[in-house]
């Protein structure tokens, strides 16, 4: 289960909590869908994110977002992946 919220009082932000895997990468991926670089996304709500997320976040990162509040689990998912540039 995830829930993704969108926080404008700080600039583009969404806020992402809950398990990211399955069919919740592809509901992060529709979000993010609508959403330019230099959007910030939260992801300190995060309590477990699979192969497919980190592919996903290394994807975004790429295309100019900002990925922030990484737990060190997601952190080294990311730099096994490929990348790991995080805030």
């Amino acid at each position: 289960m995830i829930r993704i919220t969108a926080d404008i009082s700080k600039g583009s932000r969404l806020v992402v909590e809950g398990h990211l895997s399955g069919s919740a990468v592809d509901e992060l991926r529709k979000c993010c869908a609508g959403q330019g670089a230099g959007t910030v996304l939260e992801l300190s709500g995060v309590s477990f994110a699979d192969r497919s997320a980190a592919v996903l976040l290394n994807e975004l990162s790429a295309a100019g977002f900002v990925i922030e509040g990484c737990s060190g689990f997601l952190n080294e998912l990311l730099l096994s992946s490929g990348r790991g540039m995080v805030r």
